[in-house]
């Protein structure tokens, strides 16, 4: 990891931070404006509290639709937030890759077929640039126990799984991780989480994955996402 990479890592989990500490300072506003309207409703005689006059009640739902807008607002910025600290981390390592690391990891090619991005673990760094990975694939009903085989790669066969420091945008070349496989395959970014609900996942269009000609916009884990090393 470059110098430069290290200290983009750096500021985008300082800049998290104070997006979080304003966020709850927002949600301590929130919840003040909140509980003031319901303190007003509280001391209401019974039957205005039943039949509230219509400014109290206009109040209230903005009390609401502030309370929960903040709400939404601070789950996205907890999960960038969990992001940015894995890049952190990483960078303070100078971007070691760990036993136990995942990482994407293209494999020696089978006979006959061509070599694969794969979902891997790091085993052990073999020195000299190699490390020994190990496949990541859970299985699935027809296989649920499948070998895990194991190779010796060089780096540059070798992406880890960090999150970036800030999303990728659309347009974005990446290699996703394809639906309920371990495999991953080029593609673009469509939208990024910030844009999707929930927050959890980028919406991509894999490489040559159209229905009736037209692209088909996925939807995969924001952790299964690198940028294409070939960039195109």
């Amino acid at each position: 990891m470059s110098r430069q990479q290290e200290e983009q890592a750096v500021e985008a989990f300082r800049s998290q931070i104070s997006g979080i500490t304003e966020s709850f300072e927002t949600t301590n506003r929130s919840s003040k404006e909140l509980n003031e309207v319901l303190g007003t409703l509280r001391g209401m005689p019974e039957d205005k509290r039943n039949r509230p006059p219509a400014e109290t009640l206009r109040a209230l739902m903005n009390a609401l639709i502030s309370a929960r807008e903040t709400h939404l607002s601070q789950q996205e910025l907890i999960r960038n937030l969990g992001d940015s600290f894995e890049s952190f981390v990483h960078a303070r390592q100078g971007g070691a890759m760990l036993p136990g690391t995942k990482v994407v990891a293209r494999t020696d090619p089978v006979p006959g077929q061509s070599s694969e991005w794969i979902l891997c673990s790091i085993v052990a760094d073999q020195g000299g640039g190699n490390f020994i990975v190990k496949d990541e694939d859970p299985g699935d009903k027809f296989e649920p126990n499948p070998e895990k085989k194991e190779w010796i790669l060089p780096r540059n066969k070798i992406i880890p799984l960090v999150p970036p420091a800030a999303q990728y945008p659309a347009g974005t070349p990446v290699l996703a991780m394809w639906p309920e496989s371990s495999t991953f395959y080029r593609a673009k970014v469509h939208l990024c989480p910030s844009m999707v609900r929930g927050g959890g996942c980028y919406e991509v269009f894999f490489e040559d994955d159209r229905e009736d000609k037209v692209e088909v916009s996925r939807s995969v884990d924001r952790q299964f996402i690198v940028l294409d090393p070939a960039g195109e």
